[in-house]
């Protein structure tokens, strides 16, 4: 009999699943409560993707993008790391930067933009959390109101596997993200807020519209793995096409596709015509 799966918030997709529910914001609230050190008292989501200036510009699509007391938040978690993400996020973020300089009459000096990225796959040796900031060789800050936050989240399920009391209490709310089944319902007694996270995620487990979403997330990525080998071997440009075509032959809609791809519904329509 084969062991039942079970997704972990270390995956966007578990995460969007459990934290961003409009209808509940406790969660999300109690989240970045934490996550900030301070109390949230509004939260107003905005669109998660982004949309294209240029014809060959990439479709990005956020994690987490929301005002948060005034404040723009940006999160992206990062399953396992590569040295191009920070370019990537980075850029997510600036452009929604650039982007809202441009509105008004005056440039706004004081909204804060807090970038978060929540990284597995950093080096072990290294700090729990960095802070960066455009800055001079002196300290000075070339932009007050842009922060950018990377936490090494394999450095704090160190302190789990250690179990470092101290640093389980500082970092209960990241580290749950990625605990198993069986770890997440010891580790969460006593913690109201922990508890409904474990209950919201054995439920989203539980539905087998998300299993059903994650195994063919799982298949697209394994198929894209296989045609990048391919591509490289035989110099083919045309692989993506031929996955969106098996994923059409297979009876999955477009909307489906996108879900799972994150490629937008036009250049879906682009890719089956090649």
């Amino acid at each position: 009999m084969n062991k039942e799966k079970y997704y972990t918030s270390r995956y966007d997709v578990v995460f969007k699943s459990i934290f961003l529910d409009e209808n509940n914001s406790y969660l999300l609230r109690e989240f970045l409560s934490r996550l900030l050190k301070r109390e949230v008292e509004e939260i107003i989501y905005l669109k998660q993707e982004q949309t294209k200036e240029y014809i060959r510009e990439k479709t990005k699509i956020l994690d987490f993008l929301a005002r948060v007391d005034k404040e723009y938040i940006h999160i992206e978690l990062n399953s396992s790391y590569k040295k191009y993400y920070n370019v990537r996020n980075f850029s997510y973020f600036a452009t929604v930067y650039t982007r809202n300089t441009r509105i008004g009459e005056e440039y706004d000096l004081k909204t804060k933009f807090l970038h978060i990225d929540l990284s597995y796959g950093l080096r072990q040796n290294e700090d729990e959390y960095r802070v960066y900031n455009i800055i001079d060789k002196n300290g000075n800050k070339y932009i007050e109101n842009f922060e950018i936050i990377e936490y090494n989240m394999d450095k704090l399920m160190k302190y789990y596997e250690n179990y470092n009391q101290e640093k389980l209490k500082e970092y209960d709310y990241l580290i749950m993200l990625d605990l198993t089944k069986e770890e997440l319902s010891y580790f969460v007694k006593g913690d109201k807020f922990m508890e409904e996270y474990e209950r919201k995620i054995t439920e989203v487990n539980k539905d087998p519209v998300f299993q059903s979403f994650m195994t063919a997330e799982e298949d697209y990525q394994k198929c894209l793995n296989t045609d990048r080998r391919i591509a490289r071997e035989e110099g083919r440009e045309e692989g993506q096409s031929q996955i969106i075509k098996c994923f059409i032959k297979n009876g999955m809609s477009k909307e489906e596709i996108n879900k799972i791809t994150k490629i937008s519904i036009e250049d879906i329509e682009k890719l089956i015509l090649l």
